[in-house]
């Protein structure tokens, strides 16, 4: 694994910033079921995902697969919503955030930490 992971809990969300080379659908895997793993350990069902010093090279349906493999962890784990702050490209973005109500997740890209973090804590009482 060519990538790393520093997670801070707050009270709304778990903040995952991941670092280095996520170089094949392995990693990919490997990356999501370890931060599934972290929120239901700490019973977080919001993730915000700062991925924008992380290196994904994983062709866009591959993507897809890690994706299905991955939907019925993440609802295990009780997962709510996923923000993503990332440098991924619409072209990668939008069929992620498509796809995802399908598979039971509210997952979205943002351009900054503000927009994410309000989305994450809307109709949180």
């Amino acid at each position: 694994m060519g990538f790393q992971i520093v997670t801070e809990h707050g009270a709304d969300f778990l903040r995952v910033r991941t670092s280095g080379n996520l170089a094949s659908q392995e990693d990919l895997l490997a990356y999501g079921r370890r931060v599934a793993s972290l929120c239901d350990a700490r019973e977080t069902r919001r993730i915000l995902l700062d991925e924008r010093r992380a290196h994904a090279t994983v062709a866009l349906h591959d993507r897809f697969s890690v994706v299905d493999e991955l939907a019925s962890e993440l609802l295990r784990a009780r997962i709510q919503r996923v923000a993503c702050l990332s440098r991924a490209s619409v072209k990668i973005a939008q069929p992620i955030e498509n796809a995802a109500p399908l598979r039971g997740l509210e997952y979205r890209f943002f351009p900054n930490a503000d927009e994410a973090e309000a989305w994450l804590r809307e109709d949180l009482a």
